[in-house]
């Protein structure tokens, strides 16, 4: 593959460089997904400056639990709740500062929590702003 000057000829050089071209574009498509930097919109979760992840969802689900187990042990069945994060972080139960939301609880066999948070980079699909 060598010419007679002892230097690569152009198609080897034109061919390895088209391989590293295909092997580097399908090396972007498949590992996209993995990528520290990459931007995800509108995610349930947000990575605070310790590194973990909170899922704002569940966080105000827990938090809504312990507050009803606290405040609400007689509650009745079938009796409905609205619990509003405002509620939640005046009583420190939660810390979700950049966040508005509320609970809705329902006691049936169990405690049904549904929470609906509303922050700068996600809302919960069915949040309804009158009952914050």
């Amino acid at each position: 593959m060598l010419s007679n000057r002892g230097s690569a000829k152009l198609s080897f050089v034109v061919t390895f460089l088209l391989i590293f071209l295909v092997c580097g574009i399908y090396c972007f498509f498949m590992f996209e997904e993995t990528w520290p930097l990459k931007s995800k919109k509108s995610s349930n979760t947000k990575t605070d400056s310790s590194k973990t992840t909170i899922n704002y969802e569940t966080e105000l689900a827990n938090a809504t639990r312990n507050y009803v187990n606290d405040y609400y042990k007689d509650i009745n069945m079938g009796e409905r709740l609205i619990i509003k994060l405002s509620t939640l972080r005046e009583r420190s139960y939660i810390t979700l500062n950049d966040c508005r939301g509320y609970s809705v609880v329902k006691k049936g066999s169990t405690l049904e929590v549904q929470p609906f948070v509303k922050c700068s980079n996600y809302t919960s699909s069915n949040y309804n702003v009158d009952y914050e």
